[in-house]
């Protein structure tokens, strides 16, 4: 790889209009970003908003070649914490400019941002890949980062002598676009809609289904190696948890989960972290899902004692 850059950019989940978090000094003042749309395919193109440089609000432009980047999005989430890669970019184009977004060009209501201005974009991509939200645990360094957004780690002649530019070009080569892909933890967005329309589905929905139904079937398996009776109960919601084994006079609820990585992270309900005050519950965790699966199985009170929880969502109602 020729040219290689790092972004530093909000938080969102998905990047298809969905909220956007972070420590950028815009999004604590105004509570959105224009990177919200980085993620959504338009006719088989990538969008993408870069934060500005500097005072002057330029546009991101490295010197020499413009063409054929691999760019990674990394930011923290909810603007703390470590920075995290979320997300890469490959045949990617820096436009030197902002510009409106080809899908929200024409204005009218609903094409223009809470502050009434048009949702711009800097960066063109042939391909992008996004890492869902639970499987973020790629940690980069910052102060090797700098503060500046952008960080250029090979193909700029103008970026000031650093010598972490070529390690930090070999990590993306080795770990992110390499070590990712392979373990299948990033997944490809691809557009499934008509031919000039935006969005069309994503594929981190689609890898999040191959990912829980692989781990269900490995966990049926390790419970069926073991001599138990298995039956399926994740259609009927509430439960807390997906499996009924047993054998003999023993019983268990099996929760499972699973992850493309090998870090044990998960998203869990609040009906599943109920369910692990029952005696007979199980967590069933599978890292490296694609990749030399390995089952992990833990019962309520170990569960609640290793994991640490963060809330990301809260139900509210009038006082």
């Amino acid at each position: 790889m020729e040219r290689i850059a790092i972004v530093k950019t909000g938080w969102c989940d998905y990047y298809d209009g969905d909220p956007a978090t972070g420590n950028h000094r815009f999004i604590q003042e105004q509570g959105f970003g224009h990177e919200i749309y980085n993620m959504r395919p338009v006719n088989g193109k990538f969008y993408v908003y870069l934060p500005p440089i500097g005072e002057s609000g330029a546009a991101p432009s490295p010197q020499g070649n413009f063409d054929d980047w691999v760019v990674v999005l990394v930011a923290r989430k909810e603007g703390k914490g470590p920075l995290v890669v979320v997300g890469w970019y490959q045949g990617a184009r820096f436009e030197q400019e902002y510009k409106i977004r080809p899908d929200f060009k024409g204005g009218g209501k609903g094409n223009d941002d809470p502050l009434g201005e048009d949702y711009v974009y800097t960066m063109i991509a042939d391909s992008a890949y996004l890492i869902p939200p639970e499987e973020r645990t790629l940690r980069l360094p910052h102060h090797v980062l700098g503060r500046a957004p952008i960080f250029y780690c090979r193909g700029n002649p103008r970026a000031a002598a650093n010598k972490n530019r070529e390690p930090m070009a070999r990590f993306v080569e080795k770990t992110v676009t390499g070590k990712l892909r392979k373990k299948q933890v990033a997944a490809e967005v691809k557009s499934k809609g008509k031919k000039g329309a935006s969005g069309g589905g994503f594929a981190t929905q689609e890898h999040r289904k191959e990912v829980e139904a692989r781990s269900m079937a490995l966990v049926s398996e390790h419970y069926e190696r073991k001599g138990f009776s298995v039956t399926d109960v994740s259609m009927y919601r509430g439960l807390g948890y997906d499996l009924e084994v047993t054998r003999k006079s023993t019983k268990r609820l099996v929760e499972v989960k699973g992850t493309a990585g090998d870090v044990e992270a998960f998203f869990i309900t609040k009906n599943e972290h109920e369910a692990s005050y029952c005696e007979n519950w199980r967590l069933c965790i599978v890292t490296n899902v694609f990749d030399a699966p390995k089952i992990i199985e833990r019962n309520g009170e170990k569960y609640r004692k290793l994991y640490r929880s963060t809330p990301i969502q809260f139900q509210c109602s009038r006082k």
